[in-house]
């Protein structure tokens, strides 16, 4: 479990956008992966009253899912000219791997 699921709604959540998210990271976490509710906006009084009626945490804010550079698993890439032989290239791909 090292990767974070993070489960949103949308930007100006409801009441049904929020229970969503957070019924919806139980069930990925029943079903052992790590996730988390978020929101990505004020909730409004309503939503507010249902989970402290309930005694369910406000999930936090998350401001932005837009993705970043160091979100991306890069590959390692190793540039050969076309007047090598195979067997050279073969020998310098298992030495990256």
């Amino acid at each position: 479990m090292k990767d974070i699921i993070y489960v949103t709604g949308h930007r100006n959540p409801d009441s049904d956008s929020i229970c969503s998210a957070i019924a919806y990271a139980e069930l990925k976490r029943k079903l052992g992966y790590n996730a988390e509710p978020k929101r990505l906006g004020d909730i409004n009084r309503e939503t507010e009253f249902i989970l402290n009626y309930f005694g369910i945490p406000v999930p936090e804010y998350l401001p932005t899912v837009k993705p970043q550079v160091s979100d991306l698993s890069m590959d390692k890439v190793l540039p050969v000219s076309k007047e090598i032989s195979i067997k050279t290239a073969w020998s310098l791909m298992k030495k990256i791997i």
